[in-house]
Order: C-alpha cells, then structure tokens, then sequence
C-alpha cells in the first residue's frame, strides 16, 4: 500500500537558493560545510511557500548573523533529471561586506567562512559548485542573469517572479 502511495503522489519540486557576497577587495565568500567538507557559496533549501529571497534571508540571519534581503538574481538553473521533478537552483547577490567583519557562523552546519580572492576560487571551492559561482560573477559584472538548463547556459530571460519560483507545498 505504502508503494501505491508513493508512486501515484508527484515528487515535490526542489528549489535551492545560493548567496554571493563580496568583499571590497572583490573576493568572493565561502563557507564549508561541516558535514560534506566542501567549499561553496552560503546556500539553502527553499521550504514549501517559501521564495529564495526569503529562504536566503533566513539563512543570512541564522547561520552568519546578517540581516539581508538578496534582490539581484543573477544565476537561474533548472536541472531536469528523468523520471523526478525539476529542480530549481538560484544564485542572488547579496551584497559588499567587509571582510574584517567577524561573521557569526552556525557551528552546527558550518566549519568556516572562508574569503577567497577569485583567482583561487577553483582551488577552493567544489567542482559541483564552481562553475554557478564563475557565471554568478561573470552576471554581476554584466549586470545581468544567466538561465541555465542542466547546467547549460540557455539564451533568453531569467524567471524573475518570486511567486512563479516559490517552493510548492510538500504532497499530504
């Protein structure tokens, strides 16, 4: 019975949203995860009704002690994989701080927060990773957003509706 259920139910819609921030220096930074040990941009998971703009400022304020609301989107992905949902992944700029500033991390998910000059971003930060952040900076230097299909850059728009890219509510 549990198996029916399971097939018959769609699978929920993934949306993950990442934050860029700079230092006045232009570099760029990072946080390493504490349970995966890889090096990325300050990201989470988007919760059902939530828009990334909001799941970011949640994460901005929880796990490094900002309080920001990440307006420009400059990296929009839609990574399709067979027989599950698509998956929405976002990067935002979340602005210029300064990097003397002590950041308050959440020891809990976070080992570090890292500053990393973009010369050695791709000895830093995971491959998985790497090519978003490198699109995210090439965006914000054109002052532009980059849509992506499977991590393929795509021509046309980016979807910029917060309530089109809001997660969609888990099945009952």
């Amino acid at each position: 019975m549990r198996e029916e259920r399971e097939l018959s139910t769609p699978p929920r819609r993934r949306v993950r949203a990442a934050v860029l921030f700079l230092s006045e220096d232009k570099d760029v930074l990072l946080v390493e995860l504490r349970h995966q040990k890889v090096q990325t941009l300050p990201e989470s998971g988007v919760r059902a009704g939530e828009g990334p703009q909001d799941a970011l400022a949640r994460l901005a304020n929880s796990s490094l002690g900002l309080f920001i609301r990440p307006h420009q989107m400059l990296v929009h992905d839609v990574v399709m994989e067979p027989c599950l949902a698509d998956s929405y992944e976002y990067v935002f700029f979340g602005g210029i701080l300064n990097s003397s500033r002590v950041l308050i991390h959440d020891r809990t998910t976070l080992s570090r927060c890292l500053w990393v000059p973009q010369k050695e971003l791709a000895d830093r930060a995971s491959p998985e990773h790497l090519n978003r952040i490198l699109l995210a900076l090439m965006a914000l230097k054109l002052e532009s957003c980059i849509t992506l299909v499977n991590g393929q850059e795509q021509k046309g728009p980016c979807q910029d509706s917060e309530e089109s890219i809001t997660a969609e509510q888990a099945p009952d």
